[in-house]
């Protein structure tokens, strides 16, 4: 897959006997961390490991009875979040536009 951002850092993993480096792992300017499995094919070895917004956050929704979900939206996205696993679901990116809030009705 494609890493979103621009790469800003780098962190090789060396795990042979030879301090071979054998992955990386790239943090993006769009507060994005991947680790590249495979250093000499990173196109098609590149895996998201971690994510957050990297503009400020406008709002936050919760589910009226189920707090394991919650909703939070910012500059360039919304993103659905899993508390409990402390894991993004979904991202939903529109170009050009800002979301300044977010609500998730009674029904889910």
């Amino acid at each position: 897959g494609k890493a979103l951002g621009a790469v800003t850092s780098v962190a090789p993993i060396r795990k042979t006997i030879h301090d071979t480096v054998t992955r990386v792992y790239a943090g993006t300017s769009e507060s994005n961390l991947y680790m590249c499995q495979d250093i000499f094919d990173l196109e098609n070895s590149v895996e998201l490991r971690s994510s957050c917004h990297y503009d400020g956050i406008n709002d936050i929704s919760f589910l009226e009875s189920f707090d394991d979900v919650f909703v939070t939206c910012s500059k360039s996205d919304i993103r659905v979040w899993n508390a409990t696993k402390l894991q993004e679901l979904l991202r939903i990116q529109v170009p050009n536009v800002t979301c300044t809030s977010v609500v998730i009705p009674r029904d889910g």
